[in-house]
């Protein structure tokens, strides 16, 4: 079944384009990033922003569950930001995200499907608290 927020979205207007194989690494896993609670909150992260958008909107990594949960805090929501753009001297913004899945969590439909929803901006990234 079709979201049906998915035509007016803008979703639609090209087919999803898959590549195997990822240019980067996961933003939260490099050197210098503070992440809590699926955010950068301080560290030397904004070191990573870009002058402009590149070619991937969302990246998907396929990772053992113990290496999500180290970066990501054991969220269950598994989105996450992956790239940011400078727009401006004093502005940055998310051009690009991140879903993180385990190889035993590629049967589960549902999940997939909650967890891809989120990262296309269909349903939100951020209601759940901290699970501190």
């Amino acid at each position: 079944m079709q979201n049906p927020h998915w035509k007016i979205s803008g979703l639609s207007a090209a087919l999803p384009l898959v590549d195997i194989g990822c240019p980067e690494e996961p933003l939260p896993a490099r050197p210098g990033v503070v992440w809590k609670d699926a955010q950068i909150i301080g560290g030397t992260g904004t070191i990573y922003t870009v002058p402009e958008p590149g070619f991937y909107s969302e990246y998907l990594f396929i990772m053992p569950l113990e290496q999500i949960d180290a970066l990501l805090g054991g969220l269950s929501i598994r989105v996450a930001p992956q790239e940011y753009v400078a727009e401006s001297d004093d502005e940055i913004a998310e051009r690009a995200s991140a879903t993180y899945i385990a190889p035993d969590e590629l049967d589960d439909i549902g999940f997939l499907t909650k967890q891809l929803t989120i990262a296309v901006g269909l349903e939100d990234r951020y209601p759940e608290p901290s699970p501190e």
